[in-house]
Parts: structure tokens; sequence; C-alpha cells
């Protein structure tokens, strides 16, 4: 739950069906987040199930795309009696914000759910926050 990755879907031109047909099979993607994914310059943010981060990132490097890896994020797990309630997101991002010990903002907010469906989570990444080429060697 502590490790994101992001990735242009974009081969040329820009198909996330097809960036989704790579990993779709082997990888169980538990969450996602992104915004104008099939225009130029636009990101998919996900989540992969615990352990396969490597997978994902070869199955992906292999077929050409450019994926950045984080654990610099913030993440809470939720209760499923919680999920649906008025202000669980609020709270989520206001505890986010607290978090932190400067004044950094939050670039995108991603919510999944557990493989197995043992519960859901929020992880929140920031504007600067550090990516990397290669998967974390200790996801957590």
């Amino acid at each position: 739950m502590h490790v994101q990755a992001k990735s242009a879907p974009a081969l040329s031109p820009p198909d996330l069906a097809a960036f989704l047909k790579v990993i779709g099979d082997d990888i169980n993607i538990e969450g996602v987040s992104g915004c104008g994914v099939e225009r130029d310059g636009g990101e998919i943010v996900f989540t992969v199930a615990h352990g396969q981060e490597v997978q994902a990132h070869e199955l992906l490097t292999d077929a050409g795309y450019t994926v950045q890896w984080t654990s610099d994020l913030y993440a809470e797990e939720i209760s499923l009696q919680s999920a649906n309630e008025p202000g669980t997101l609020a709270g989520i991002i206001e505890r986010a914000r607290e978090s932190l010990a400067t004044s950094r903002s939050i670039d995108t907010v991603l919510v999944g759910s557990f493989t197995g469906g043992s519960g859901l989570y929020c992880q929140c990444t920031w504007t600067d926050a550090s990516w990397q080429s290669e998967p974390p060697q200790q996801a957590s």
C-alpha cells in the first residue's frame, strides 16, 4: 500500500487500453487515478498488489513504457464501515496535510482496494515527491 507508480500510457498514439493490456492478465492493479490520460503529457497513476511491483515494472518497460515509482506519499487504510460516510475523504486529506513537516502540496489522490477484498486505502502524493525509475527495493 505504500508504493505508487505513474506512466504516460502513450507509445504513440496514447492508448490506455493498450497500456492496461500489457499488465492486465498478470498483475492486479489495486488502485488507479489519472487525468488527461490519453492526451499528450497525460499520466495514469496506479498501485499494484504488494510484491508485484518489479514484475509490473518489467512488463511495462519491456513493452516500451517509462514507469516511475515513489514511496514518498501518505497512505491510510479506510474501513469498509466508513468508506461511504460523509467526510471520510476530507478527513484523510486533513490527516495527510497534518503529517507534513513542511507545507507540501498534494498532487494526486488515489483510492484503491486491497487484493482479496480486505479493505480500501487512500494514497496522497506530493507535487514535489521523489520519483525513481525503478520500484523501491522494500515495498511496505
